[in-house]
């Protein structure tokens, strides 16, 4: 990582004492141990890096690419030039990206630091999700794209791999338009399937009956919940990744699955990791990128995982499950002094929900939708109030010719309003109070309910 060769330990005892040198001279060689590890290791440190160490480590690599060579000379048409230095400081000195001729893990002679950068950043990403649980993974990689288009790549990639000849994807209705318009984007043809609810909890579950006679007679099932279709369409958590890997376990699937950086790693939008159990599957994944690609979202995740180290990532995980317990907790409370009622979502460690069932009235509709906008403006991001499609009043929407009724309730068919809420790593407790005090002025103010009774004018 520290570039010894641009001073020795005898040539600094020139300037200083031998004892300043040692210890200098030791701490230098920690911190090219450390990287040494993770070299040839490829697995997470133990501990973190230090934002220095990280920025050492960068720009040691950034000097290997052909863009920061001294001497230089650059005669073709693609040659790494940075004209504003705040894009250049922004990207450490980086600029051929990453890939070479449609391959997104491909090396790049001009670019041997930004190559390695790329290499080792997906094999911390593998060995992040076989400590996460899913041991059976046998290749992992960054994306530069968010996941909408990463599913369509690959999905794109699946429909080379299996045959042009496959052109249906069973689609779980999830109220979701990215992953809904991923499929439409590669070409192929979505045929939804309504969930279904369970009968001991409050949840949306998969109809299982419905999928296996969606695969047998797919244009038919089309057809039949589509009356739109009148003719035959054109060609066209931990606890997560463990199911992943134990379907794995179970069956010979060809199985893709994407992650978007941002919401499990905390960088910015713009990337997503791909994992699968298949090794030829994720070359093709690789090899249908067209062209080289944008390496911000690698070198945004080479950094987070180095900073973190595996004791930062288990102590993020740890402390996003005690804000779920918190979060729970205090919604329950709050629940019971409103006469409303959290509901019971058991087998979702992330996202829960308040029923608004019991506050029935003439304009409920308007006073939901206003408590949703209220919420925002008050600084509450990503709470959702989902309105069902109940007597007409349900939103309803089309997307590439499918109807969804009540759309954003996952189904035409549930009817009970609700508002929505989650536990997303990194989240301080300090947020789930905030947004409680919140929540119970916003009850106060629109539904003039009171504590432990309930009188809607």
């Amino acid at each position: 990582m520290f570039n010894d060769e641009i001073w020795t330990k005898e040539d600094a005892k020139k300037l200083l004492s031998d004892t300043y040198c040692s210890r200098s001279f030791e701490r230098l060689k920690a911190s090219n141990d450390k990287f040494s590890i993770i070299l040839n290791e490829g697995t997470l440190p133990l501990k973190g890096f230090s934002a220095l160490e990280i920025k050492s480590l960068l720009h040691n690599l950034a000097f290997a690419d052909s863009n920061n060579w001294v001497n230089n000379v650059g005669v073709g048409e693609r040659e790494g030039r940075i004209y504003s230095s705040l894009v250049r400081e922004r990207h450490f000195n980086f600029s051929h990206g990453i890939g070479r001729s449609g391959d997104l893990t491909a090396i790049q002679p001009k670019a041997p630091g930004s190559s390695l950068m790329n290499q080792l950043t997906n094999r911390l990403v593998l060995d992040l999700l076989r400590k996460s649980g899913c041991t059976e993974a046998v290749n992992a990689f960054i994306s530069p794209m968010a996941t909408g288009m990463t599913l369509t790549l690959c999905l794109q990639a699946l429909r080379n791999h299996l045959g042009h000849r496959k052109r249906f994807i069973i689609w779980p209705r999830i109220d979701q338009k990215s992953c809904f318009k991923c499929i439409i984007a590669a070409g192929l043809v979505p045929v939804p399937v309504e969930l279904k609810s369970s009968q001991t909890t409050d949840e949306l579950i998969t109809d299982l009956d419905a999928i296996e006679k969606a695969i047998c007679d797919p244009l038919s099932y089309l057809k039949a919940n589509f009356p739109e279709f009148n003719q035959e369409p054109g060609e066209s958590s931990s606890e997560c990744v463990n199911a992943c890997g134990e379907l794995a376990k179970k069956t010979s699937v060809d199985l893709l699955f994407v992650q978007s950086t941002d919401k499990n790693l905390m960088v910015p939008v713009g990337g997503a990791i791909i994992s699968g159990f298949e090794a030829k599957l994720m070359r093709a994944v690789a090899e249908t990128y067209p062209g080289r690609a944008t390496g911000t979202a690698t070198m945004d995740v080479f950094i987070t995982l180095l900073e973190l180290g595996q004791q930062g990532w288990t102590d993020l995980c740890q402390k996003r499950e005690k804000c779920f317990v918190y979060f729970q907790e205090r919604l329950s409370d709050l629940s019971q002094r409103y006469g409303l009622r959290l509901m019971n979502t058991a087998a979702n460690p992330i996202s829960m929900a308040i029923s608004f069932e019991s506050l029935v009235e003439k304009d409920m509709k308007r006073k939901l939708t206003l408590l949703g906008s209220h919420l925002f403006t008050q600084g509450c991001s990503g709470v959702r109030v989902v309105i069902p499609a109940d007597e007409g009043s349900g939103r309803e929407s089309t997307i590439a010719g499918y109807k969804f009724s009540g759309y954003g309730s996952h189904s035409n068919e549930y009817r009970e309003p609700y508002l929505n809420v989650a536990s997303a790593i990194g989240q301080e407790e300090t947020e789930i109070d905030d947004f409680c005090d919140k929540f119970e002025k916003a009850l106060r103010k629109i539904f003039k309910t009171k504590s432990h009774s309930i009188s809607i004018e």
